[in-house]
C-alpha cells in the first residue's frame, strides 16, 4: 500500500504510486516546478492520450499533442518527466498552444506538490541554452 494517496482520487493504491514532475516557464521568464503522485488509473486517465500523441513521431514537431493543431505561432511548453512503478523515467517536452498549456498546467497542479525554485529566487528567465536539462535539479 502507497503510503501518499493518489492526487487524482484520493485513494492509498495498492504498490507504488507514478511520479509525475512537470515544469514551465511563465510569462515574466520565472520557471515554476510541480510534482504529482497518481495511481495508474488515473495516470491513464488523465494523460494516456496526450503522451500517445506526443510520442507519436508521425506528427509535425510544433503540433500541440492535447489538441492537434500547429502550434509554432502560439507555443507554451510544458516539460514532464513521468516514473512509473518498474519502469524507465520518461521524459517529454510538450509543444502545446497556449489554450491547452493553462488547461493541462491546472491538471498538472491538482493535488500536486510545488517544487521549490532551482534557482534560489534568482529570477529564473529564458537564459538556458538549448542543451540545457529543464529538469536538472529538480529530481535530486
Amino acid at each position: 500500500m502507497s503510503p501518499f494517496p493518489c492526487a487524482g482520487c484520493g485513494q492509498q493504491a495498492r504498490g507504488r504510486l507514478a511520479a509525475i514532475y512537470s515544469a514551465w516557464y511563465l510569462a515574466d521568464g520565472s520557471r515554476t516546478a510541480w510534482k504529482q503522485r497518481l495511481c495508474a488509473p488515473c495516470v491513464m486517465q488523465r494523460l494516456r492520450q496526450l503522451l500517445l500523441h506526443a510520442q507519436d513521431s508521425t506528427s509535425a514537431v510544433t503540433s500541440c499533442p492535447a489538441c492537434g493543431i500547429e502550434s509554432s505561432q502560439d507555443l507554451d511548453p510544458i516539460y514532464m518527466t513521468l516514473y512509473l512503478p518498474k519502469q524507465e523515467s520518461r521524459e517529454y517536452a510538450l509543444t502545446t498552444d497556449a489554450t491547452c498549456a493553462a488547461r493541462l498546467r491546472l491538471l498538472l497542479q491538482d493535488g500536486a506538490q510545488r517544487l521549490p525554485d532551482r534557482n534560489g529566487g534568482s529570477g529564473g528567465g529564458f537564459n538556458r541554452g538549448a542543451d540545457d536539462d529543464p529538469f536538472a535539479g529538480v529530481l535530486a
